[in-house]
C-alpha cells in the first residue's frame, strides 16, 4: 500500500478515496480554522481560503492559529498550518474582502470549486457567498453561530436541487432590507462550543462532497436530502429565532395525559448538544433563485 493510500486506511468506507479530487472554497477562516483543516484530514486535497484579516490574541483561544500567528494574515497563518498537516495539499491563500472580489475574478476563483463553506458573522458576506455560488451553481454551507455560541444554525444549498439560501433565511433578508443589524452575536463563545458547531458542519460539507459515493458519508446525504437547515444546541438555555424554545416545539404533539411525555422526555433525554434537521421549502418569489435554484439576479 502506498503512503498516500494508507494516510486514509482507517476511514475506508467512512468517506471515499473521490474527496481528493474536491475543491473547497472557505469564506471566512478564524474560528472555522480547526473545521478546515479537518477536512484535509479527511482527505480533501485542493483548498481557496479568503479573509480580509489578521490573527489577533484574543482569537487563540478559539481557533487553530497559535501565538506565533499574532500579527499574520490568517489566510497565511492557516495555509501553514494545513501544510503541517499534509504538504501536498493545493492552497490558494486570499488575504481579501470576499464582498470586494469583482464578478470576473469570482468567476476565476470558482473555477473547479466544489462546495462553498461560508463561516462569518457578517450577513453582508454569507448574502455575497450565497449569491456567487448559487450564480456558478456551486453547493455552499453557511453556519452562523447566536449569542455566546448557545446555539447556532446551518444552511445548505444545492442549486437548482434545493432551497436557496434567502428561501431559507428570508427573515435575515428582511431585517436589512429594514435597516436592522443582521450580524451574528459569534464574538464571544467557547471554542468547545464553536467546535461542535463546526463539527455538524463539516460532516454536512463531507455528506454533500460524498453524494453518489457509496461511502457512510455518501449514504448519510442520502438521508439528509430536504433537510437543508439544521439548529444546533449547545447549552440548555438555547433559544433560537426570537425567543422560541425549537426542541420543545418539536415535542409539544406529545400527549400530556395519561403521562406528560414530553416532560418525561425532556428530562430523561435532552438537555443539550443536540441538532434539528429541518426539512425546508423554496420561496416561489424568491428574488435570488427565483424558486427554481437559477440566480437571477
Amino acid at each position: 500500500m502506498t503512503p498516500h493510500l494508507d494516510r486514509y486506511a482507517r476511514q475506508r468506507g467512512i468517506i471515499s478515496h473521490a474527496v481528493h479530487d474536491q475543491h473547497v472554497m472557505a469564506v471566512g477562516t478564524g474560528t472555522s480554522s480547526g473545521s478546515i483543516a479537518l477536512l484535509v484530514r479527511s482527505g480533501v486535497k485542493r483548498l481557496t481560503l479568503i479573509d480580509p484579516q489578521t490573527v489577533a490574541p484574543e482569537n487563540l483561544c478559539r481557533s487553530a492559529f497559535t501565538a506565533a500567528d499574532i500579527g499574520r494574515p490568517k489566510v497565511e497563518a492557516l495555509r501553514d498550518y494545513i501544510h503541517v498537516i499534509d504538504a501536498s495539499v493545493q492552497v490558494t491563500a486570499l488575504q481579501e474582502d470576499f464582498c470586494q472580489l469583482r464578478e470576473a475574478r469570482l468567476d476565476e476563483l470558482f473555477a473547479g470549486v466544489s462546495l462553498t463553506l461560508a463561516g462569518t458573522d457578517q450577513f453582508r458576506a454569507q448574502a455575497h457567498a450565497a449569491q456567487a455560488s448559487l450564480r456558478r451553481n456551486v453547493p455552499a454551507v453557511f453556519v452562523g453561530a447566536h449569542e455566546r455560541a448557545l446555539g447556532g444554525r446551518i444552511i445548505w444549498t444545492i442549486p437548482g436541487e434545493t432551497p436557496c439560501y434567502r428561501c431559507v433565511a428570508s427573515t435575515r433578508y428582511e431585517a436589512a432590507a429594514r435597516g436592522e443589524r443582521t450580524d451574528l452575536d459569534g464574538g464571544s463563545a467557547s471554542y468547545i462550543d464553536m467546535t461542535f458547531l463546526d463539527s455538524v458542519s463539516l460532516k454536512t460539507a463531507l455528506a454533500i462532497l460524498e453524494r453518489g459515493q457509496d461511502s457512510d458519508f455518501g449514504r448519510l446525504y442520502e438521508a439528509m436530502r430536504g433537510r437543508t437547515e439544521v439548529i444546533v444546541r449547545m447549552h440548555p438555555d438555547y433559544r433560537f429565532d426570537g425567543g422560541v424554545d425549537i426542541f420543545d416545539v418539536i415535542l409539544a404533539d406529545l400527549p400530556e395525559h395519561p403521562r406528560p411525555y414530553r416532560q418525561e422526555l425532556k428530562d430523561l433525554a435532552y438537555l443539550c448538544c443536540d441538532t434539528l434537521w429541518l426539512h425546508t421549502s423554496t420561496d416561489p418569489d424568491c428574488p435570488l433563485c427565483g424558486g427554481g435554484g437559477d440566480a437571477t439576479t
